[in-house]
């Protein structure tokens, strides 16, 4: 079967090599996500994540319609009617949240009128995965996809756990799973895709 393959990958390396890529150049992205628990959404969200960041959502937070925003231009952060200096270390920090945990940690702070945690560039000491593991493979947009189990801390203290399946050609996320402590125990799921960036006309 195809998947055993990938039978004696190393969960840890195909991890630090997805996040080394989403590093390496923008991510496009097209997410859907739903969440349950102690916090409810659903959610549709457009993004481009790098040193230029644009993140668009709307959907249902808490039962209630909800749309907004944050851009960045290299100089600065605007979402809402906030604006704040962008810090050098914008880019890594919101990667790598993205990589780690995912979109919706993100969104929900912008949702309150806040700049992403962690999105000043602490996020590599302060939001941490540990305990890698392979799970069951899963296809996922018609692609067999590579499942990659681990654990999530923050400040040192264990906030939950992720199940990440991977595309093995790009090593990019298809899919995230979690389980996490916020305000009680959520639940989500986040589906990707990666459209093609437009041409430019002549």
């Amino acid at each position: 079967m195809w998947w055993l393959l990938f039978a004696a990958t190393d969960p840890e390396a195909l991890f630090q090599r997805m996040e080394a890529a989403a590093l390496a150049e923008p991510l496009n992205i097209h997410a859907e996500i739903e969440a349950e628990g102690s916090f409810e959404a659903s959610l549709k969200v457009q993004a481009v994540l790098g040193p230029k960041t644009k993140i668009e959502a709307e959907g249902q937070l808490l039962g209630r319609p909800a749309a907004f925003k944050l851009e960045s231009d290299g100089r600065q952060m605007r979402w809402g009617q906030q604006v704040e200096p962008q810090s050098a270390t914008f880019s890594e920090g919101i990667v790598l949240s993205f990589t780690r945990l995912g979109l919706l940690k993100d969104l929900i702070w912008i949702a309150g009128g806040q700049p992403p945690e962690g999105s000043g560039g602490s996020v590599r000491a302060w939001l941490t995965v540990s305990d890698f593991s392979l799970g069951p493979p899963k296809t996922v947009n018609g692609v067999h996809g590579i499942t990659i189990r681990y654990r999530v801390a923050i400040s040192g203290e264990p906030v939950g756990s992720v199940d990440l399946v991977l595309d093995p050609a790009t090593v990019r996320p298809l899919e995230r799973s979690a389980t996490v402590q916020f305000q009680g125990t959520m639940r989500y799921t986040e589906r990707y895709r990666y459209p093609a960036p437009k041409k430019k006309s002549k």
